[in-house]
């Protein structure tokens, strides 16, 4: 199965606050479960080829029923070697109609989730950016 999904827009402003242009980027709607705890809204992660694992903000699993802070912990490393602690659970996630269980760390001091390769990219025969029509397709393995 083949599931495509249009970049998304996001403005950048200047000192002003006055909007400059747009970036476009391959977030994608994906819902997420513990056990039979689901969240009741759609979330937007931003697919990161640069990122070695899934990376989310703490509220997306408290809203699951996860309690954080009893999750593997981890320091991660980030822009600027700037280390951050995340907590490392086992979840559900959903893509349209494709789901898999795969590992994701909360931290309280991440604001956007992103989807990263070792837990994310493996789910998929194929991930593929196209930057001229901003469009990202995943190949799922059945």
């Amino acid at each position: 199965m083949l599931i495509t999904f249009e970049y998304l827009a996001f403005p950048v402003s200047d000192n002003d606050g006055k909007i400059i242009r747009e970036i476009y980027r391959p977030q994608i709607p994906i819902r997420i479960a513990n056990g039979h705890n689901f969240l009741n809204y759609p979330i937007r992660a931003l697919i990161d080829s640069g990122a070695d694992n899934n990376l989310f903000p703490s509220y997306f699993g408290q809203k699951i029923g996860l309690k954080i802070k009893k999750g593997e912990p981890f320091s991660i490393k980030g822009i600027g070697n700037i280390e951050i602690k995340a907590y490392r659970h086992r979840i559900k996630i959903f893509i349209e109609s494709y789901s898999f269980y795969t590992y994701v760390d909360f931290s309280d001091y991440q604001e956007t989730p992103l989807l990263g390769r070792e837990f994310f990219f493996k789910f998929f025969k194929n991930i593929s950016f196209d930057e001229n029509k901003k469009i990202v397709s995943l190949k799922t393995l059945s």
